[in-house]
């Protein structure tokens, strides 16, 4: 297993950690507001975790594809995790109106969450090449 994989594996394991503590507290927060909202959110939890897998398995394969295949892949899996995303979002707010500011909420959070780790790691992936 290459770093760069090895790297890919620990950060996606870091963010699911984030992911289950952020769904176990927005759930308890929702169960206060409503039952409606739970649902909405737990689906867009669902949704933004999904979205998380694609974004990591396409880093996980780049891994191992030369630079310049590697650009065309990641270009045709962003624009395939966005259409999934959006088009998966826009059921989810539809089926769920009453909970679609939660369904939202879920995403967004774990989209963040994503974005938070990858800083992390990468801060400390720079730390360690810097000190070996």
């Amino acid at each position: 297993m290459s770093v760069t994989t090895r790297f890919v594996s620990v950060m996606s394991k870091k963010a699911l950690l984030a992911d289950a503590i952020f769904g176990l507290l927005g759930a308890a927060a929702c169960a206060l507001i409503g039952k409606a909202m739970i649902i909405g959110f737990a689906v867009g939890l669902i949704i933004g975790v999904f979205n998380q897998y694609l974004y990591f398995s396409a880093a996980g394969k780049t891994a191992s594809l030369p630079p310049d295949k590697a650009a065309a892949y990641v270009v045709s899996r962003f624009y395939a995790r966005f259409f999934i995303s959006t088009i998966t979002l826009a059921a989810a707010m539809w089926k769920f109106s009453s909970g679609a500011w939660a369904v939202l909420t879920g995403f967004t959070f774990i989209f963040l969450i994503t974005i938070t780790t990858a800083a992390i790691a990468f801060k400390e992936g720079i730390g360690k090449s810097c000190t070996e």
